[in-house]
């Protein structure tokens, strides 16, 4: 799970800096389009943005701002996944009941926090990095037909 999230996360950052400044200058885009991506690529300074508020913490600075950035990034993924579990149903067919949304929008929420550490990593192996990029692939077992479809 790390090693994909980190390479999705190498290549997010990569995509931003290699086309970012063609995209945001594109007189062929829409505005709409470009805030889009204005946007996606100021999802990629979140993680890096709480993980010195949290380091502020760790040398003297208030606590208050890292905990408000963490809770709101907890916040947004929770109420993210609410919104995209009102399609999922129960065995019956029922859509899912309140409490069971809950708690399926705060595991999606923490689940989702891997990328505070995915993207800064990516960051660092980017400013780090020597040569050429090569990805470690993952291992796919089987081929042909899926389990399901047989």
């Amino acid at each position: 799970l790390w090693r994909q999230r980190l390479r999705w996360a190498e290549g997010g950052v990569r995509r931003v800096l290699e086309h970012g400044p063609a995209v945001l200058t594109s007189p062929a885009l829409e505005p709409s389009a470009r805030l889009d991506f204005a946007l996606y690529a100021g999802q990629l300074a979140v993680p890096a943005v709480i993980l010195g508020s949290i380091g502020g913490v760790l040398v003297g600075r208030p606590v208050g701002p890292a905990l408000a950035l963490g809770g709101a990034y907890l916040a947004a993924g929770g109420a993210l996944a609410w919104d995209g579990l009102r399609w999922e149903t129960t065995p019956s067919g029922a859509p899912l009941p309140p409490a069971e949304r809950v708690a399926r929008s705060i595991r999606v929420a923490l689940f989702s926090a891997i990328w505070l550490g995915a993207i800064p990593a990516a960051l660092w192996r980017l400013a780090t990095r020597r040569g050429p990029v090569g990805y470690a692939k993952m291992a796919h077992v089987g081929g042909g037909r899926a389990e399901w479809e047989r």
